[in-house]
């Protein structure tokens, strides 16, 4: 996993300036929690590509940290999916090329693919990012696609 951040230019000290972030989040009505700033001046602007390999027990893709690729535009969609889980969130990036990765308020991290549903990555950020680096066990399914 460590490898995998060091390529994406990840170091435990990294902190950039989030303040493009903070003005998209209050421009498009998400909300801002001092954990998404906190993961996005350590993240923002990454994109880390998975490990593949015979631990894996899905395909995992690409993690880009850009909420504002993921997020704008979306905020009635957001609101619709907190209104389904019971959650309020935040784009954090994208996953896979295909799934916007939002944080929650009470720190869970959620997978949403649109038609193909959505899923929690895990109950905080470390665990998530290692699940969605490794791919070493499942999500948990929290709504299913609509169906017209």
């Amino acid at each position: 996993m460590a490898h995998c951040l060091d390529i994406a230019g990840w170091t435990p000290e990294r902190s950039i300036d989030t303040s493009k972030y903070q003005k998209f989040f209050e421009t498009e009505g998400f909300t801002i929690t001092y954990r998404t700033i906190e993961i996005l001046q350590s993240f923002g602007g990454l994109r880390i590509n998975p490990l593949s390999g015979p631990q894996a027990v899905f395909g995992s893709g690409p993690i880009n940290f850009d909420p504002i690729l993921a997020g704008e535009g979306e905020q009635s969609y957001v609101e619709y999916r907190e209104r389904q889980i019971g959650l309020k969130l935040t784009p954090l990036g994208e996953w896979d090329n295909l799934a916007m990765l939002l944080i929650a308020d009470d720190g869970q991290v959620i997978s949403d693919a649109g038609n193909m549903g959505t899923w929690r990555v895990d109950r905080d950020f470390e665990s998530a990012l290692e699940l969605l680096i490794l791919a070493d066990r499942r999500t948990e399914r929290l709504s299913l696609p609509e169906l017209a």
